[in-house]
């Protein structure tokens, strides 16, 4: 964790590319921190990023060192032998899984019932985050009648889904007694809604969760912890939770979690960062700070790209332009003067960054509106203009001229396109990505969103240890705490770490 630490904490080159969006490098006013410029005057060719995710003997040497302590300090991914695998789930429970559903369940499914206690008749197990009861039912039709499910989501359409599918699914087999119960999950709440289950019931109790989204894990946690340290009538007898959606977290309350870790001093960003579109949020000084937009990038999962260079066809290849070219045409639009960056507080901005609700049909380029309402979400490097933009199809990127002549209507501008862009002369204010000029920004831009993808799990190696840390600081030596890799990254499973606790006297 030190590690991982030190290198996100204080490591310049790390901490500017995490808090300089793509987006920002287009603004007519950006500066490259001079930490970046090995690499920036390296990328000249759009194609040079994909040289980067495991070649580092052919990159500039600040970049090669840093994957090198990235590639390091990681997690690794590759799923955790089982010694028993799962069979695939009877064709009743597989009814409206996509195959990474089915893949999940099964894994955590068959995992769960292998770790709780050795006489399931008495178990009580909590499926916090239940959704439509895929794992609820998977382990009812595995546990003894006698044992007892809590289903708890905050959806109460979900649960009249999951109570659906259960009429469907299980009304004439054997299975463990379910209760749904709709709960918008806290600490307390989760707690207060076992007690109000169980009543005076001494039953040990499982807390499991799947895709446990943004706080939700830590709350899982400090409810945990808590019901150890001031028992009820039934006792904890572990948990297993797969966190996602970092994004929805709120540090500092939710990350760091572990005295440890917010015990290390943390310098904070090197003088000179100054992003644009991804400030850094205000923290209590000496607590580790990292952008917004660290926290989606610890979504990534680099470890399943393609051998590159990759096919022209693969899926990689097209979320990269999509990157490239939405961040392009903001520089497109600064470049014809119509304002793709925020105006200050107050200020005039284009009519490009009002609300989805207006017309696309009746704007004209040199419309503008006084207000200080049409800002964008703080910290994550959106556009209100991209917003705007919305998703674009596929076909959409096919060459730049076509994707200018999809994406401005959609925004209320006349695409202008020249008749022939490739012959555009370079003097011209660059309007294709095959002039000189674009070509050099389209690098820069893929290779500073793959270098930004790379630091994501890093991020996230650094989010769960620190969770089990907190977990070993709060629970003592009685409990077996440890992160374990249940999923297969290659499913389509990208948050694949799941936190485990047991009692020791139980393994």
């Amino acid at each position: 964790m030190d590690q991982l630490h030190h290198l996100l904490a204080s490591n310049p080159l790390a901490q500017s590319l995490l808090a300089i969006h793509p987006n920002d490098i287009v603004h007519p006013d950006f500066q490259p921190p001079q930490v970046w410029h090995e690499w920036w005057t390296w990328a000249t060719s759009p194609d040079q990023w994909q040289s980067i995710p495991g070649n580092a003997s052919d990159l500039p040497p600040s970049i090669a060192a840093l994957v090198t302590a990235i590639n390091a300090l990681q997690l690794p991914r590759a799923p955790t032998p089982d010694p028993d695998p799962a069979p695939p789930p009877p064709p009743a429970l597989s009814r409206g899984m996509s195959p990474k559903k089915q893949h999940e369940v099964g894994v955590m499914a068959a995992h769960t019932l292998r770790i709780l206690p050795a006489d399931k008749s008495a178990i009580r197990i909590v499926d916090i985050g239940a959704g439509q009861g895929y794992l609820t039912r998977a382990l009812a039709r595995q546990l003894p009648p006698t044992a007892r499910i809590l289903a708890l989501d905050a959806n109460p359409a979900q649960s009249a889904g999951a109570l659906s599918w259960e009429d469907r699914i299980l009304s004439d087999t054997p299975h463990a007694e379910i209760t749904h119960r709709v709960v918008h999950v806290t600490p307390d709440t989760l707690l207060h809604a076992i007690d109000d289950w169980l009543g005076p019931d001494p039953a040990p109790v499982f807390l499991l969760a799947l895709h446990s989204c943004g706080t939700l894990t830590p709350d899982i946690l400090r409810a945990f912890i808590s019901s150890v340290a001031s028992p009820s009538s039934w006792h904890p007898a572990g948990f297993l939770v797969v966190g996602c959606c970092y994004n929805r977290l709120a540090p500092p309350h939710d990350f760091p979690l572990s005295h440890y870790l917010c015990s290390l001093p943390s310098p904070g960003p090197p003088s000179g960062i100054r992003s644009i579109t991804n400030p850094l949020p205000p923290t209590p000084p000496g607590v580790l700070t990292l952008p917004p937009s660290a926290y989606n990038l610890a979504a990534q999962t680099p470890a399943v790209w393609p051998p590159l260079p990759a096919p022209a066809t693969h899926p990689l290849l097209l979320s990269h332009k999509k990157i490239v070219w939405r961040a392009l045409l903001a520089h497109h639009l600064e470049s014809r003067g119509l304002g793709a960056f925020p105006a200050p507080t107050g200020g005039a901005i284009t009519r490009l960054e009002k609300d989805d609700t207006t017309p696309t049909g009746n704007t004209t380029d040199s419309d503008t509106l006084n207000t200080s309402e049409a800002a964008p979400r703080i910290g994550i490097g959106a556009l209100p203009v991209l917003q705007r933009l919305g998703r674009l199809p596929d076909s959409a990127y096919a060459s730049w001229p076509t994707f200018l002549a999809t994406a401005l209507p959609r925004i209320g501008v006349s695409p202008t396109l020249p008749s022939t862009p490739s012959s555009t002369p370079d003097t011209e204010a660059p309007s294709d990505p095959d002039t000189p000029a674009l070509r050099v920004l389209a690098a820069r831009i893929a290779v500073l969103h793959t270098l930004r993808c790379l630091l994501g799990p890093v991020v996230e190696s650094l989010i769960l240890l620190d969770r089990v840390q907190a977990l070993r600081e709060g629970l003592g030596p009685a409990w077996d705490v440890r992160h374990l890799n249940l999923f297969d990254q290659a499913a389509g499973s990208g948050r694949n770490v799941a936190l485990q606790v047991r009692r020791v006297e139980n393994m």
